[in-house]
This record gives C-alpha cells, sequence and structure tokens, in this order.
C-alpha cells in the first residue's frame, strides 16, 4: 500500500473515532433530557447543553466530511487524469 492510502486510511478512521465520541456525548445528552424534562433544572442545565452538543456535532461533522472528501480526491485534482484526444 502507498503512503497515501495509508494517509487516507488512518484519516477515515480517526474521523469515526472522533465521530463516534461526539455522538455518545449527544447521545448521553439526549437522554438526560428526555430523562428530566419534568424536572426544572432541565432548563438551566441540559438543554443549554443539549443545544451545545448538538451545534457543535453539525459543525465537526461538517469538516470531518469535508477533510475526508479533500483528502480523497473526490473534489478535484487528487483524481485520475484523463488525457485529452
Amino acid at each position: 500500500r502507498s503512503e497515501l492510502a495509508s494517509f487516507r486510511n488512518a484519516l477515515a478512521r480517526c474521523a469515526l473515532g472522533y465521530s463516534l465520541l461526539r455522538a455518545i456525548g449527544v447521545a448521553v445528552s439526549t437522554a438526560f433530557v428526555a430523562a428530566a424534562r419534568r424536572h426544572l433544572m432541565v432548563w438551566a442545565v441540559f438543554a443549554p447543553k443539549f443545544a451545545f452538543e448538538a451545534c457543535g456535532i453539525c459543525v465537526s461533522e461538517t469538516l470531518l466530511l469535508l477533510a475526508v472528501v479533500m483528502s480523497s480526491g473526490i473534489m478535484g485534482g487528487g483524481g485520475r487524469k484523463v488525457a485529452a484526444d
């Protein structure tokens, strides 16, 4: 395997691991908000944390997707060149 293929594989694995950790945080926040939905503290503590986690996962997943797509060569110069006739 080439170094580029190894790098792409390592980047994809790191992105997947990071996504999993962020998803666990969102799942735990969702569970706490759902469990304490009738409690007054949910609006002071858990709901802002849930909103922060949701926004954070949207931003981080977008950036990770962009990094993986750019490193794989889908968006431009990394692909195979076709000779013009």
